[in-house]
């Protein structure tokens, strides 16, 4: 605004003075066509002795895009602020009119070329201001937090196999439930620490991680099952019959490579490597006599069964996530990782057994990373 009033009081005055007829005559030699003006600097006009021309900035470079240096003597980049020859203001020798007049006219024209060498002055930041591209490189630690479901080990329970436990049994006639299989679907939630390193090479990431977490991951199955024993001596019993089957994991943990593609704070990898678990497995069964038609010593209790086993399982795990750093040294991560965790011990009790067969888990994780120094 203030240029703006600047400039339209100059033209004022101008106007003015060439109404008077003060310095008509002057203000001819100053003149100049465009094209004469394009080819001469700013210190040539001043240095004509018929007049002192103002110059007024613009940022129209329409004309040739003379440039005021600032008062160190540097020059401005030509792509900054364009100070365009108006029309001659006041004669400093020869100049005929009022002394006061050209004092206010050589007062406006300092004061418009301040005001035009601070503005070209006043430039935005450069590249070389900008912030830092952010850097995966170093070490990081942080906590993590997910949940994992997937299939666990399987039971086979065969009832009829608990006949040949009775003592005079008529295997031709006793009846028992048909076999069937319990199986264990386990999951749960689970967290923990993990550290590792990164190398970055351009938009190529390259890393190592280890994590361990403590899991609430298990599975139970249960199954329930008739006996009809038919003795030699003509007497039969009712009994049922009730199965349990539970697979839990404790803690488990991986050791991983991490290759992903960084771009700026994002970075998204793929991942794979060893895994391990603590896991533990049982069997348990119960049975109750539902009639009393020949009583046997021991029986029912005879039926019952119990059996368990843990141990360290080990494995291996693939995946992938993503990690988006949301402040300096610290990110957020997802991960997808597939866990196989090998056989479990194989157990079993009167009618029911637990194959060893693979434990497999699907685990989904968030966490916090904070980076370190290389």
């Amino acid at each position: 605004m203030l240029e703006k009033k600047l400039v339209g009081n100059l033209l004022r005055r101008a106007s003015s003075s060439s109404r008077r007829g003060a310095a008509t005559r002057k203000t001819r030699d100053c003149a100049k066509s465009h094209s004469q003006l394009r080819a001469e600097p700013v210190t040539r006009c001043r240095s004509q002795a018929s007049a002192t021309c103002a110059w007024i900035a613009t940022n129209d470079n329409r004309f040739g895009g003379f440039h005021v240096s600032p008062s160190n003597g540097s020059p401005l980049p030509t792509n900054r602020l364009a100070f365009t020859p108006i029309v001659p203001l006041a004669m400093t020798g020869r100049l005929e009119g009022n002394d006061s007049m050209r004092r206010r006219a050589r007062d406006l024209l300092a004061a418009v070329l301040a005001l035009g060498c601070g503005a070209a002055t006043a430039t935005p930041a450069t590249a070389g201001d900008t912030a830092p591209v952010f850097s995966w490189t170093g070490f990081y630690a942080g906590v993590h937090a997910g949940y994992s479901t997937g299939d666990g080990n399987a039971a086979s329970v065969d009832p009829g196999a608990l006949l040949a436990l009775f003592p005079g049994v008529n295997n031709a006639t006793s009846t028992a439930s048909a076999p069937f299989t319990l199986g264990v679907d386990q999951s749960g939630g689970l967290g923990g620490l993990q550290a590792g390193y990164n190398w970055q090479a351009g938009h190529l990431v390259a890393g190592v991680e280890a994590d361990v977490s403590v899991s609430g991951i298990g599975g139970r199955a249960s199954g329930s099952y008739a006996l009809r024993p038919v003795f030699l001596v003509g007497d039969f019993d009712n009994y049922t019959g009730m199965v349990t089957v539970t697979q839990d994991i404790d803690y488990l943990g991986t050791l991983r490579g991490r290759l992903g593609y960084a771009s700026s704070n994002w970075l998204l990898y793929a991942t794979g490597g060893l895994a391990w678990a603590h896991v533990k497995a049982s069997l348990n069964s119960s049975h109750a006599r539902l009639t009393n038609n020949l009583i046997i010593a021991g029986f029912p209790g005879a039926l019952d069964g119990h059996a368990s086993a843990s141990g360290f399982n080990l494995g291996y795990a693939v995946g992938g996530g993503g990690e988006w750093s949301f402040a300096p040294r610290w990110s957020l991560k997802a991960e997808y990782l597939y866990l196989n965790l090998g056989h479990q011990l194989a157990l079993s009790i009167p009618g029911t057994s637990l194959q060893a067969r693979d434990i497999e888990l699907h685990t989904f994780r968030v966490g916090l990373n904070r980076q370190f120094s290389p």
